[in-house]
């Protein structure tokens, strides 16, 4: 008679001893330790999780469980006890699926492609697909990292995988799997060109070169590209080529440089293998310099078509836009107004403005720049750095403009969607530009750091995360990707993975206060009271753009802990900074303070009137959890009342968007 066989939902689990043959040769006694030692942890861990151990095999073991919690907590809690001296290391992979079960055997693909998954993971690490990451995604007692898909052996589709992270877990970096399997979607940066030609001045040149390459493999949707921001972070900076692998989270980079010599142009461009520094291509083009930008557009094509064939993928058919400019000194005022726009503080915005308004005034047609300029002054207004009257009808001017003169720019529709956040205060008028701006390219850095606030604004904050992670991946140290990112995090309530975001981003900024504010919010977040006080009591300069938030945080944090003394004191500040600062933001501050203090009264009455000064960000503002009992408060319908009203009024004015 044939076993019975029969097919049920399982989640299956290996775990498997790294360098156990290695250690046998060298240590026999000490291997068979170890060995035993793993065994144990597995006999008493898996049954309490309600799991089955299916059967030992040399230095690994195979289990099942009926839960993907209980499995994946089960393989956590393995890890800890095995990372503990003496350290026993192992690595762990789960899959969710139909198994089939004979004679107290397990089989199927699922049984597979959890093996597939162990061999990808690295000693003291839990992996597992996103089969599994979809069910514990909101679990409080599991934290997740998302690492991406990958191609597994043997196995017909790639497979999206997840790390459990947690104390004693090891969450690998990009590279530790790369150097196991290929990514689904492949990855590349592009290098700034070197100029080696004898005038400083066609630096111009080798800079434009770089980003139309940059611009032509953005539109490949099989590749991610790392954002301008991030690569050219190593302009004139000696650095080995696997530092700036691991850095940016690339598996190749396109590294080249350009010689100009009277009208000929020499232009030679190499694709290296980050991992191991291999070159997969090195080309040369000379040319003859009839027309500069029609010479990068023709070479960066080339370029970008050998790149994708040689990665072994198929070009996507785009539409080529044209270039934004044929101006070389409207790019470089771009270029510069890119520079301080980067730095996202009020004063270096309001720089990057005269820039690209200098820009413009060079080259009236330069679409990027209206669509730059117009983000600009949505920052100015949403952020109360300047009255939202004052900042946010050049807002809307500017991204009009944009999109008048190419509607197949990211930059234009993602500026129109800010405009409907902070001057219109609406949400689904602001959502349709940013599906549009989407529809072009979702890999855009400006369009992943945009729909963030759009769906912070609109309280999504969950999608916003996972919006964020993916644009830091391509923009991995942008100061703005990394602070939407942070606050993504905080509103999704997940402090531990903001104050993570924060350390790493402040060894890239040391001196940025804003961050050390959103460290302090992430210390709250997480119970560590009096260290987030520390931190927001640490010496700031008055004068400092950002110094009223700081108050205001601080007084908050006093009447979080119950002292109103030092908490009215921040108000006394405040009030007496508001006649420097537009009026919306400190009804705005103070109103955070007074809510705190649980003075509702005082707390509703600032509220409204930040709204009725028309706090650009006051979308972002209500949404923010840091708000929540007031919308318990029956207060807050009259709240929503006058932003309708003002939404309504919004859509009537001379040449509202559509």
């Amino acid at each position: 008679m044939f076993a019975k066989r029969e097919r049920r939902l399982a989640t299956v689990m290996f775990s498997d001893m790294v360098g156990y043959s290695k250690l046998m040769s060298q240590d026999e006694e000490g291997a068979i330790q170890a060995r035993q030692r793993m065994e144990m942890a597995i006999r008493q861990l898996v049954p309490d999780f309600g799991g089955r151990i299916v059967q030992f095999y040399g230095d690994g073991a195979l289990s099942v469980f009926p839960s993907s919690l209980e499995g994946v907590r089960c393989a956590g809690e393995i890890q800890r006890v095995l990372r503990q001296e003496p350290e026993v290391p192992v690595r762990i992979g789960l899959h969710q699926g139909d198994i089939f079960e004979e004679g107290g055997n397990i089989y199927g693909e699922t049984v597979n492609i959890a093996s597939r998954i162990e061999s990808f993971a690295v000693p003291g690490s839990v992996l597992f697909s996103e089969k599994i990451g979809a069910d514990l995604r909101n679990h409080p007692n599991c934290r997740i990292e998302e690492l991406g898909a990958f191609h597994l052996k043997n196995i017909d589709k790639p497979v999206a995988l997840c790390a459990l992270s947690g104390p004693m877990l090891v969450v690998p970096r990009p590279e530790e799997l790369e150097g196991k399997g290929r990514p689904a979607q492949r990855s590349v940066a592009v290098l700034p060109f070197l100029n080696l030609s004898s005038d400083p001045e066609n630096e111009y040149f080798s800079d434009g070169m770089s980003e139309e390459i940059l611009n032509a493999l953005a539109k490949e949707p099989a590749l991610r590209v790392t954002a301008r921001t991030s690569s050219f972070a190593y302009k004139g900076r000696a650095v080995d080529m696997r530092l700036i692998g691991r850095e940016l989270g690339v598996e190749t980079l396109l590294e080249g440089s350009v010689r100009k010599a009277g009208q000929r142009v020499r232009i030679t461009a190499q694709l290296i293998e980050a991992a191991n520094g291999y070159h997969l291509f090195s080309e040369t083009y000379d040319r003859t310099l009839e027309d500069i930008f029609a010479v990068q557009d023709e070479i960066a094509q080339q370029i970008a078509g050998l790149l994708v064939e040689t990665l072994g993928l198929q070009r996507a058919e785009t539409t080529l836009a044209p270039a934004s400019t044929a101006n070389i000194d409207a790019y470089q005022a771009y270029l510069r107004g890119l520079f301080y726009w980067n730095r996202y503080n009020p004063v270096d915005v309001l720089e990057a403005v005269q820039f690209f308004r200098k820009a413009i005034e060079l080259d009236p047609a330069y679409d990027k720049a209206y669509a730059i300029l117009s983000f600009c002054y949505s920052f100015l207004g949403g952020t109360g750095s300047i009255p939202a009257e004052e900042a946010l009808p050049p807002a809307r001017e500017a991204a009009a403009k944009a999109l008048a003169l190419d509607d197949r720019q990211v930059l234009a529709h993602c500026a129109k969607g800010l405009v409907h956040i902070f001057y219109d205060w609406d949400l689904e008028r602001a959502e349709q530009a940013f599906l549009q701006a989407k529809a072009i390219n979702p890999q855009d850095p400006n369009f992943c750091g945009t729909y963030s606030l759009f769906l912070r604004a609109a309280g999504r904050y969950r999608e916003s995360v996972e919006v964020m992670e993916e644009g830091v991946q391509i923009d991995p140290i942008s100061l703005i990707a990394n602070t939407y990112l942070i606050e993504s995090y905080l509103g999704n309530r997940q402090p531990e993975k903001a104050l993570d975001r924060c350390d790493r981003t402040l060894e890239l900024f040391p001196d940025n206060l804003y961050l050390r504010m959103l460290k302090s919010k992430a210390l709250l977040g997480m119970g560590r009271t009096d260290e987030a006080i520390a931190l927001a009591r640490e010496k700031a300069d008055p004068g400092h753009p950002f110094f009223g938030d700081l108050l205001a945080l601080r007084g908050y944090l006093y009447a979080h802990t119950g002292d109103a003394e030092h908490a009215q004191r921040c108000l006394v500040k405040l009030e007496k900074e508001a006649g420097s600062q537009p009026a919306a933001s400190y009804y705005a501050r103070a109103g955070s303070v007074y809510y705190a203090m649980d003075e509702m009264d005082a707390a509703f009455d600032h509220l409204l009137k930040a709204i009725d000064a028309r706090l650009g960000g006051i979308m972002l503002m209500l949404n923010d959890p840091t708000w929540g009992r007031m919308k318990e408060d029956p207060r807050f319908e009259e709240v929503k009342k006058r932003v309708r009203a003002i939404t309504n009024s919004r859509k009537k004015e001379p040449g509202a968007p559509t």
